[in-house]
């Protein structure tokens, strides 16, 4: 191992006849580098100019095992199942910027079949005994937004800038190439959204009796939890002596031994900065209160141990956020056909509407950054950064300028 005059480490590997170069900025990561590369080729990834996209992909998945969550890793398989479709017997070194582009219009072009959707978000129900001809109850529509579309592209370009990284490319095609712009509108438009006073007034009033999920929505309106950390609250988690809820695990979809996505428990959050502390407000804990009483109600019993889950369905089953997300979309369905007007929204609205009150009462980004778990100031700054603009405008506004 050398120290090259820019003060990098190298190492030269010599595999099959051909010269490797493995550099880092200390010894000790050259050296974890170089064993990652030992591994690799154990495993059967060859280097050189043969190495395909998919053999490339399970070696570059192993690297990343014990950096990523199962959920983040999930998520990679997902998008590049998409990619492997069309590219992944490709050879690396014949992955050019026109084959991104190629791919591009491939994933834009993918069609599926759906059932027709009414106003509200739900499936629509035709009549078919009517005399005139029903509309389909199915529609083709495309496979992926083009957004979906830009986030496997992404994904790939990742996946590339390793394989550069490890000079098995001389460059990633994918800098090379353009995002494709969008068409459709924005999710957090139509259904991540903050809800106004008067649709959240109408909308617990509809909530009371007609869902389980009441108390559970109302305690994400009033913490900023996701749906998944407040699903995953046991009653230990709840710490009347330091008035505060305690953040540690979260609710995620995996693979069952039957290969069945399921709703479990991980110990484990999103992020290091989501493990935290929520303040216990009276209204969480009028929300907690009222699902104890709900338990026992559905239940016969009271709380038989501290490791029991706060929030479960009829059946104690876990909540995932789709349940909940149906439970909304059944209560706005219900305001609608009342008369009154609801736009759709996600269980994630809840969230939302929670950091929205709290910036237009005044409370401080960096506080309101911790009690959402977000990883650094921008975060907020950028997800709610329309609430501060019209902040800025107003304070401005009152502004005397003594000339």
């Amino acid at each position: 191992m050398k120290k090259r005059a820019d003060g990098l480490y190298v190492k030269k590997l010599t595999i099959d006849g051909k010269q490797i170069f493995v550099y880092g900025k200390t010894q000790r990561e050259v050296a974890e580098k170089v064993q990652q590369r030992r591994e690799e080729i154990a495993k059967g990834l060859v280097i050189g100019n043969n190495v395909t996209l998919d053999a490339y992909y399970k070696v570059w998945k192993d690297g990343r095992r014990q950096s990523v969550s199962e959920a983040t890793q999930a998520a990679y398989d997902d998008r590049y199942k998409s990619i492997s479709k069309y590219i992944g017997s490709v050879k690396i070194k014949d992955i050019t910027a026109a084959t991104v582009r190629k791919l591009q219009q491939q994933l834009l072009s993918e069609t599926v079949e759906r059932y027709v959707m009414d106003e509200n978000g739900r499936r629509a129900h035709y009549d078919k005994r009517a005399t005139l001809k029903p509309r389909p109850e199915k529609e083709t529509v495309n496979r992926y937004s083009t957004e979906g579309v830009n986030i496997r592209i992404t994904t790939l370009g990742t996946i590339l800038k390793s394989a550069a990284s490890d000079r098995l490319i001389p460059f990633n095609p994918v800098s090379n190439v353009k995002g494709i712009k969008r068409t459709e509108e924005r999710a957090v438009k139509t259904i991540h959204r903050a809800l106004t006073d008067d649709e959240l007034r109408v909308f617990l009033s509809f909530a009371e009796g007609n869902t389980m999920y009441c108390n559970l929505m109302r305690l994400l309106l009033c913490t900023g939890m996701r749906c998944g950390e407040a699903a995953a609250l046991r009653w230990c988690d709840i710490d009347r002596k330091g008035n505060c809820i305690h953040v540690t695990r979260t609710v995620s979809r995996r693979k069952d031994e039957n290969g069945k996505n399921t709703a479990q428990i991980v110990d484990s959050v999103k992020t290091e900065s989501s493990y935290r502390d929520v303040p216990l407000t009276a209204a969480a804990l009028r929300a907690i209160e009222a699902q104890r009483a709900q338990n026992e109600m559905m239940y016969g019993h009271k709380v038989v141990s501290i490791s029991q889950l706060i929030f479960t369905k009829k059946d104690g089953s876990i909540i995932s956020a789709k349940d909940v997300d149906d439970a909304i979309d059944h209560i706005t369905a219900r305001i609608v056909k009342s008369g009154q007007r609801m736009e759709r929204f996600a269980v994630h609205g809840f969230r939302d509407t929670f950091a929205t009150m709290c910036v237009n009462q005044g409370m401080k980004p960096q506080t309101l950054q911790k009690i959402l778990g977000h990883s650094s100031i921008s975060i907020t700054m950028n997800l709610y950064y329309h609430t501060f603009e019209e902040q800025k405008q107003e304070e401005m506004s009152r502004i005397v300028i003594p000339f």
